[in-house]
Parts: structure tokens; sequence; C-alpha cells
């Protein structure tokens, strides 16, 4: 294991690349503009996968096996072309014509390091022979894509940018919790010495058109959080369980919050996650061929986690833990963090980072991570909390750790419960496996093409390696599981498709429905006798509804 990793606050590699790539500098300057302009998880998680996007379809270009991600985007270049030098003079275009269209009111501050790297900002050449011409046209085809993705970026679904054209009301005002399964908004200040109340931010976003999902609804959990009417004893259990954790936070916890929080001006976990890519460029000595490919894939896991996980807030409308305790437990309860203006279930940080963790995962080829963030005596977390006593490391082997560490520091900051917490984390897993085979079709096709197709059925076979998230066609597929691995099927479609069991026999699976994150999924274990081994989990599929004939063993 190589040494450490030093990350500062916001995951921020203390030992950075002194000469980082243009992928990186314009990486980091999306990140700060995001910072800058008070962006919300969403449109952030958006922007950043725009301008990847942008970068990896201008990069393609000059790549002898990736392919862009749309129809009319630049084709691939004479191999004698695939220099650094056009590399990088269609990346720089390709990322400042995204991010200047996405930041129309702040175009200047992405016109130094254009100058910086030695090229005319005015330059809107559209000649695709050249790599200028190649970066333009990159940026102008994924940003006509997403004009009208759902996200309302242009405002013509609803005046403002970004603005809500559902119409989504809130059914409890702030001073009155009458529907308690459901959110509340919140007074906060309006910076003008009054209160006003919280406005849900992008009620649309599980709208949006994703870049891997089938829509933002494919993972949405078939059963939701507790309610008072479902399921009294644990409305309130879950309740009683996060006022308890809050009343009792070590100066770790305390810690552990206060990195991860997500705070108005910061793009936390979205840019979190960046910065831990970025130190893992440094650790494994990317080139930029590297990076275009990595940031690629974390950037759009993360934008379609934000579609997932809001389509289901959406769903569920759920309240968050400072309604419940205010009016069960402790009427002047509040939180160790602010509670942010969206619903409870699932939680976002634990679905980004569940995907983030996902994609850097398959990416490396490895889960170990092996990094530290140190939070020195007497040095605030957050401006609104005293420092601690003594340092307070934490400190992260693998990614999944990074991840499920993301995620319980929402229910120590006292603003999510267990459930939205685990099952949202689950839910980033999924996404981040489907984003991971939708990227690979465009980094490398023929590879993620070369699929199996069974010689008497003529369905797509699908088999996965070590543990992997396999996706079936719109057609029949066959998805084979065998001893050695646990595969996740996540568009299993029952009469249609089937479960391939490579020498393993029927009477020995155990077949019954999963429990916590995995409730909403059928599992599949095979019988060795005194232990059983995990062979594949079929996500939003009720264990019920699985018969014989949906399994073949071979």
């Amino acid at each position: 294991m190589s040494d450490t990793i030093q990350v500062g606050p916001g995951g921020m590699p203390i030992e950075a690349s002194p000469d980082p790539n243009v992928v990186i500098q314009w990486n980091n300057v999306a990140s700060d503009a995001i910072h800058d302009t008070d962006t919300g998880p969403t449109v952030a998680a958006r922007t950043l996968a725009i301008v990847q996007t942008a970068i990896f379809d201008a990069w393609a270009a000059y790549d002898p096996v990736a392919v862009g991600t749309q129809p009319n985007d630049p084709a691939q270049r004479p191999e004698s072309e695939n220099t650094q030098e056009n590399k990088e003079t269609a990346i720089s275009y390709a990322a400042y014509r995204a991010l200047t269209a996405l930041f129309p009111n702040d175009t200047a501050r992405f016109d130094p390091l254009m100058t910086q790297l030695g090229y005319d900002p005015a330059d809107t050449s559209t000649d695709t022979t050249t790599a200028t011409g190649i970066g333009n046209v990159a940026a102008r085809e994924i940003l006509e894509a997403r004009q009208h993705d759902g996200s309302n970026q242009l405002g013509d679904l609803h005046p403002g940018a970004y603005s809500d054209y559902t119409n989504y009301q809130p059914v409890n005002t702030p001073d009155n919790f009458s529907h308690p399964d459901r959110w509340q908004p919140q007074l906060i200040s309006d910076g003008k010495g009054g209160m006003v109340a919280q406005q849900f931010l992008t009620p649309q976003w599980g709208m949006v058109k994703p870049f891997a999902l089938e829509s933002g609804e494919q993972f949405r959990p078939v059963v939701g959080p507790k309610t008072i009417e479902s399921d009294p004893d644990g409305y309130k259990q879950q309740a009683k369980d996060v006022y308890e954790i809050s009343q009792n936070l070590t100066d770790k916890q305390k810690t552990i919050a206060e990195f991860w929080a997500q705070l108005p001006g910061t793009e936390t976990p979205i840019g979190t996650w960046n910065r831990f890519a970025e130190a893992i460029s440094n650790r494994d000595n990317h080139d930029l061929d590297d990076d275009a490919k990595m940031f690629f894939v974390l950037n759009n896991a993360l934008f379609d986690s934000t579609i997932s996980s809001w389509d289901t807030k959406l769903v569920y409308d759920s309240e968050r833990p400072i309604s419940v305790i205010q009016s069960l437990y402790d009427p002047g309860w509040t939180p160790y963090l602010k509670t942010p203006p969206w619903s409870e279930y699932v939680s976002g940080h634990s679905a980004f980072s569940g995907a983030a963790a996902e994609a850097l995962r398959r990416f490396t080829g490895s889960d170990a991570f092996n990094a530290s963030y140190t939070q020195p005596a007497g040095v605030s977390g957050l401006p609104d909390k005293p420092g601690h006593d003594t340092d307070v490391t934490l400190h992260w082997d693998t990614f999944s750790d990074a991840a499920d560490e993301a995620g319980i520091s929402r229910r120590y900051g006292g603003i999510h419960f267990e459930d939205g917490d685990l099952v949202g984390r689950q839910m980033g897993r999924y996404v981040g496996g489907v984003v991971w085979n939708k990227a690979m079709s465009y980094i490398d096709p023929e590879s993620a093409s070369a699929q199996q197709t069974d010689p008497l059925t003529g369905h797509l076979l699908m088999e996965g390696y070590d543990q992997d998230t396999l996706v079936g066609s719109e057609g029949s597929d066959r998805f084979r599981l065998t001893r050695d691995e646990t595969d996740t099927i996540v568009d299993f479609t029952q009469g249609q498709d089937q479960i391939e069991l490579d020498n393993i026999p029927f009477d020995q699976l155990i077949i019954f429905q999963g429990t916590g994150m995995q409730q909403n999924d059928t599992l599949i274990q095979l019988n060795m006798g005194d232990t059983s081994k995990l062979l594949g989990i079929l996500t939003g599929v009720q264990s019920s509804t699985i018969t014989p004939a949906d399994l073949v063993t071979v």
C-alpha cells in the first residue's frame, strides 16, 4: 500500500500535483464557479457532468478506441493527429464553451485559464479538422442535447433558470406539522433580519433525463420510509435514535458531520468526490487520457444519483428528523447541522457517495483508497461551530468506507434517519454500476459490446466478474450466476428474462426478500451446508414472484 493520501477540508489533496493536466484544471475552475455561485447539489452535479462529458467527447476524437456520446460528435481523427497538444486544445475549448454556456452571467471568470493556456477565448471555429473546432463542436452537441432535459436550465418551462415547473407545494407549513409523514419547510433567515420558509430545491429533478438510467424511477424503492400509520413504533423509534445520538456526539462524530456537511456556497459532496478523484489521479500517476475517462465516469455517476435520489424524495416527500423530534420529544431541539431544503428519504449524501465510490472502484479496479483528513484542535469545521479540544483524524481504507461515512454523517448531523441513509447508499451503488456500464460503451465500445448470445434461444447472455452490476438489453436476457461471484441484476423482467445457474443445483438455492437497505430486492443464496453464499441480487423484485420458470441450470 502506498503512503496515505492526506486531504484538507472538502477533500482537497494537500499534496496535489504541482502541474495538473488540463482535465483537472478545468474541473477545478468549474468547481470554483459552483462554490462561488451558491449552486445546489443537483445543478452542481449536472454542471460537472456536462463539462466532463464535453471534455470526454472532445478527447475521444483523438483516441483510437473511444467514441463520443452524441450522434453528431466529431469523428475520430487520423492516428497521426492523436497528439498531446491536440487533446489539450480540444479539451480546453470544450470545457470553456460548456462553462460559459452554463454560467452565462459569469463568463469572464473562465477567460484567465484560457489565456494562461495560450488559447483565444474568442475563437469559435467549428472546423472539425482542427482541435479548436473539435472542442467547440463537442461542447455544442452536449449542450444542445441537455437544453431540454427536464432541468429547466433555460427557464422556458417556468420563468427562472432551473426553477420548478411541477407546481410542487408542501402540505405542511413551518408552524403547522399537520401531516406527520410529509416534509415540513423550516423557517430560515432571509439575510435581512427576517425569516422566510424554505423552498424545496429543484422539485423537478427526478424528471431530468439521466445519462445512463432508464429514468429517475429505475431504482425507486418499493418500500418507502416508516410512517406514523404503517409503523408507528418504528416511526417514533427512528426519531428517538437520532435524538439520542445528537445528545452525546463525540468530537469524532462532530468532525464527521462537519467534514461532509452540505453548506451554502459549496459543491460538497459532489465536489468532495471530485477532489478525491484528483488525489487518485496523483496517487496513480494518471496521464491526460486516464483523467478524461475517470472524471467522465465519476461525474455522470454523481449526476444520475441526483436524479434517482430526487425522484424518491419527491415521491415520498418525507419528513425530516427536526419535525418529528420537536413534535414528539423536545420542542426546542435543533440538529447539529442545518436542515437542508428538501425531503428526507432517501439521503442524497448517501446516494451520491455510493455512486461515486462505485464509479471509482470500477475505474481503478480496486476499492482501496487509504486517505485521511485531520482537523486540528481549536479549528472549526463549520463557521458556526467551535473547534475541538484535540486533533481528530478521519481515515478511509476504501472508497466504500468514505461513502458509508458520508451517509452516517447525516445521521450524526441530525438531518437523516437510518433508513434514508442505508437505502440511499444502496441506491447509489446500483446507479454507479449502471453508469459504469454505459460509460464503458463509449470508452471501449468493442469490449463493452462483446457479449455472448445463448445459442438456443438467441437471448443476450450477461455474465459478471467478481462483483458486478449486470444490465440487460431491451429484449429478453439471460443473466448468468456462478459460485465464484456476487452480481447485482438491476433490470430483471419476470416472464421475459431468465437467471442461468452455472453448475448450481436448483434445490440448493435459497431465494428470499432482503431486509434493511435491500428490502426492495430479492436475494439468491447457495446453501452450502454449514454456511451459505450470496450469488445474486435482483433489484426491485419481490421474491414471492420468482418461479422455477425464471431459473435455468446449465
